[in-house]
């Protein structure tokens, strides 16, 4: 499996923009402390001061497909996204983020998952209305807990969940092993023929003799 075929994938269904959410929603409550500029009073004095005890709101926005590529062992994924951090509404801090995943890998019959190991990021600064200067660390700071607690647990749970070889109607893989190589992942197992897979076999023996 070529990292050519997943980011052909990533490209069709994820292109810029498609990721585009706003949080706290459905999936990430209000009640998480980080959706209040209290919890930046000491990391961020800024936003604090110029909104006290507000509530804020965060839009994620992705402008590029994520990049897949297979490397030592591991899942690489990298995924320049937007972060705007609003007050009633409005945008008063948004940031440039360059991000950077990478996940370990394992798998259950034709399902190759995984799980995030690290992340890291570069940011810097698009706009903001607030006073005085955003100084680097502070982005820093803002944009691992906006991370931490709104994005990554989503491509976790992506992760996780896996992704189906194109092989699992006719062959089941058992004790398998993955080796990931620069640009493809390399899959390894003993494997057994579904029904499904017998009769595909029975139809080209077929079909090579008449």
């Amino acid at each position: 499996l070529s990292d050519y075929t997943v980011n052909t994938g990533t490209y069709t269904t994820l292109p810029a923009g498609r990721i585009d959410y706003e949080v706290p929603n459905g999936d990430v409550d209000a009640s998480n402390p980080v959706f209040n500029t209290a919890y930046f009073q000491n990391s961020l004095p800024e936003l604090y001061t110029a909104y006290p005890d507000m509530a804020l709101s965060l839009r994620i926005k992705n402008i590029r497909y994520p990049l897949v590529e297979f490397v030592q062992d591991e899942v690489v994924i990298n995924m320049p996204v937007d972060i705007f951090v609003k007050v009633s509404g409005q945008n008063v801090l948004s940031l440039s983020v360059n991000l950077t995943i990478n996940s370990n890998l394992s798998h259950d019959n034709d399902v190759i998952s995984g799980e995030i190991l690290d992340a890291v990021h570069t940011t810097s600064l698009i706009d903001t209305t607030l006073p005085g200067q955003i100084t680097a660390e502070q982005m820093s700071f803002v944009v691992d807990e906006v991370l931490s607690q709104t994005l990554l647990p989503e491509v976790n749970v992506v992760l996780r969940q896996g992704l189906s070889l194109p092989v699992h109607d006719y062959v089941t893989l058992n004790k398998g092993l993955l080796q990931a190589h620069d640009d493809f992942l390399r899959v390894c197992a003993d494997i057994s023929l579904t029904d499904e897979g017998k009769e595909a076999l029975k139809e080209l023996a077929r079909n090579l003799l008449d």
